[in-house]
């Protein structure tokens, strides 16, 4: 019987961070999976793709480290129709007015700002999880996939 839990990946070059989201994003019943660069992100989506594995909810550091840095992940997540409605929440330390236009622009579903009071920033990513993995509609399975 295969898994029909959804996957989440993180794409953050913290160790501390991946530490704090992995379990807030677990007690929502899904599957993480982390990356720490550009190219690692990038990498795994193109695995998912040639796997045909959606992805539930990408959460994207916006400072990854990498030529590009955030926006190359999600600039390359839109050019393929595979990826192209999965769910990416940007999450960043500095999320200043012009990371969060951006990101947007870019094709963000969302900014987070990373809080220094760490059950703040455990609310703010449950509240995400919650959002985009148990109340959001999203396509059954990805949409080049569904065609």
């Amino acid at each position: 019987m295969s898994d029909t839990r959804k996957h989440v990946l993180i794409a953050d070059d913290d160790d501390i961070d991946i530490e704090v989201l992995r379990p807030v994003i677990e007690s929502h019943g899904a599957i993480v999976s982390s990356v720490d660069s550009v190219d690692q992100a990038k990498r795994f989506l193109d695995r998912a793709r040639e796997a045909g594995e959606g992805i539930a909810l990408v959460l994207l550091d916006w400072k990854l480290s990498g030529l590009g840095k955030g926006e190359a992940v999600l600039r390359a997540a839109r050019e393929s129709t595979f990826h192209e409605a999965m769910p990416v929440v940007v999450i960043s330390k500095s999320l200043a007015p012009g990371d969060v236009r951006d990101a947007t622009r870019a094709g963000a579903n969302a900014c987070v700002a990373k809080t220094l009071v760490l059950e703040d920033y455990e609310a703010k990513i449950d509240a995400t999880c919650r959002f985009w993995l148990l109340v959001a509609e999203s396509p059954a399975a990805p949409l080049e996939a569904a065609s």
